[in-house]
């Protein structure tokens, strides 16, 4: 009996491979595989099963060798968007992070810079027709945290001279503009309305911390307070994240706590510093370095962006005493460059702080589309 013959004797009759249409699509810094609602499993259990086997999850490797995943945090993405019933909305968009190692998917945050790729789906799938020009407007209901996004794509035909690229990714491509709106859903960005909160250290040590309620929840400490030993400029490779882990989960869990939420993936810690050589001309700027999922972030998290460019505007949190500008869009100094941001926040007549809208131009790229096979 040969080699062939003897594996069909070992596969069960009833397995068979399920395929699915599928669209792989940078936006900004990350990648995502893209489906259309009507397209996946209805029942939880039996989708995520059929999207961590597309992935290639788990892998004990963290390489994803047996699906499309990529093998990093930031490529591990799944977007699933369907037509939205909520008024004047074009598309729901549900967001997964899919673990490399672990049987798990988290539908408890988002990603901010996938975003810029809900549109380009929306667009191409024909959930939304474009202008004759071939521009839109996509806006776009986030399901796991319950805002609006608004996605801005330009004409196709725009000239050479307007394309642009985005630090951590090669090429060029059509400014898109991604504008959150109301991204705390109401409520105050700051937890018990205080602009710091003391945080203690697994050593023990308290320090001062930023907490920020809008997008994905984020925690901000200055590089220096941290037990590490930094300086905050530091690049992802030169930080040794196994051991910074634990100063990560120990601030991410007392600052739930203090916010009122599970701790999970979508709590983000990011330590900030002043800019070399900080003069007028670069008042707005910022050094930021933020945690995802496994590791220090190569560039920027897109809702990491959005609340530090809240917190900058909010008088007495710790991004505002480094910058010290409420007037000029938000330099973020990240690992791969530079990422402007801008941010409307307002403190209402219950004086609480709430942010209107903030956004950051990305770019995005249809890589693939096709079928996906588990």
């Amino acid at each position: 009996m040969g080699c062939l013959d003897q594996a069909e004797k070992c596969v069960p009759k009833d397995l068979k491979m399920t395929h699915t249409p599928a669209v792989l699509i940078r936006g900004g810094t990350s990648k995502g595989l893209f489906f259309n609602q009507k397209d996946l499993p209805s029942v939880q259990e039996e989708r995520d099963a059929f999207l961590l086997s597309v992935m290639g999850s788990p892998d004990p490797s963290h390489m994803q060798l047996n699906g499309v995943g990529g093998g990093i945090s930031s490529t591990s993405k799944v977007a699933i968007i369907s037509p939205s019933t909520h008024p004047n909305i074009d598309v729901d968009y549900l967001f997964g992070q899919v673990s490399l190692t672990e049987p798990k998917i988290d539908w408890e945050g988002s990603c901010g810079n996938l975003a810029a790729a809900v549109g380009l789906y929306a667009l191409n799938s024909g959930l939304v027709k474009s202008n004759p020009n071939g521009s839109a407007k996509v806006r776009v209901w986030q399901v796991n945290l319950g805002y609006e996004i608004c996605v801005n794509i330009p004409p196709e035909n725009i000239s050479s001279e307007d394309l642009i690229s985005i630090p951590g990714v090669p090429g060029l491509s059509r400014p898109i503009y991604v504008e959150f709106i109301d991204p705390s859903g109401g409520e105050s960005l700051l937890p018990n309305n205080q602009p710091v909160h003391i945080l203690k250290l697994p050593s023990g040590k308290t320090i001062p911390a930023t907490l920020i309620l809008g997008a994905n929840p984020t925690i901000f400490v200055r590089a220096m307070d941290l037990d590490f030993g930094l300086s905050g400029e530091e690049l992802p490779d030169q930080i040794d994240f196994q051991k910074l882990s634990p100063i990560i989960d120990c601030l991410g869990q007392k600052g739930a706590d203090i916010m009122g939420i599970p701790y999970n993936a979508a709590v983000r810690l990011a330590w900030v510093s002043e800019p070399k050589n900080n003069n007028s001309s670069n008042a707005s700027s910022i050094v930021s370095r933020i945690s995802t999922e496994g590791r220090v972030h190569h560039a920027h998290t897109g809702t990491g962006a959005i609340n530090l460019a809240c917190a900058a505007r909010i008088p007495g949190t710790i991004p505002f005493e480094i910058i010290k500008d409420q007037n000029k869009s938000i330099n973020i100094i990240h690992p791969s460059g530079v990422m402007q941001v801008d941010a409307k926040v307002i403190c209402n007549e219950s004086e609480k702080w709430i942010c209107l809208s903030s956004g950051f131009v990305r770019t995005a790229k249809i890589i693939m589309k096709g079928e996906v096979y588990a």
